[in-house]
C-alpha cells in the first residue's frame, strides 16, 4: 500500500486527531434502567411513537470524550424520533417526539443526581 502512496506527484499522509474508545454502559445498571423507564413513560404519553428500548448504535458521539477520563460513567443516547432518520439528508423530528424527549429528560435528570 505504501508503494502506491508514493507514486507520481501525490504524497498522502494520515494524521489521527482523535482516537475514541467505544462507549458502552452496563444495561442492568441503575442509571440505564431509570433512563429506559423514564423514556418509555414519556413516550407512552405521545401515541404513534415506538416504545424506546435499549440497543446498540454504531456511530460517533461526544460520549467518547466524557468516558475518556471517567471510564465507569454510565452513558445513554436519547433523542427524538428514530435513529435511522438522524444525520441524513432531509432529517427531521416531529413535535410530539421532541416533546416526549424533553419529558424523558425532565424525568431522568433528577434520577441521575440521586
Amino acid at each position: 500500500m505504501d508503494r502506491l502512496n508514493q507514486e507520481g506527484a501525490t504524497h498522502l499522509t494520515l494524521e489521527v486527531l482523535h482516537s475514541w474508545r467505544p462507549v458502552a454502559s452496563y444495561p442492568n445498571g441503575d442509571f440505564v434502567k431509570r433512563a429506559l423507564q423514564a423514556s418509555q413513560e414519556a413516550f407512552a404519553k405521545y401515541p404513534g411513537h415506538a416504545t424506546p428500548e435499549l440497543g446498540v448504535i454504531h456511530g460517533a458521539t461526544d460520549a467518547s470524550v466524557f468516558v475518556k477520563h471517567h471510564h465507569d460513567l454510565p452513558v445513554i443516547l436519547l433523542g427524538a424520533d428514530d435513529w435511522n432518520i438522524s444525520h441524513q439528508v432531509n432529517e427531521y423530528t416531529t413535535l410530539s417526539s421532541f416533546e416526549a424527549t424533553i419529558e424523558a429528560y425532565k424525568r431522568l435528570i433528577p434520577a441521575f443526581f440521586e
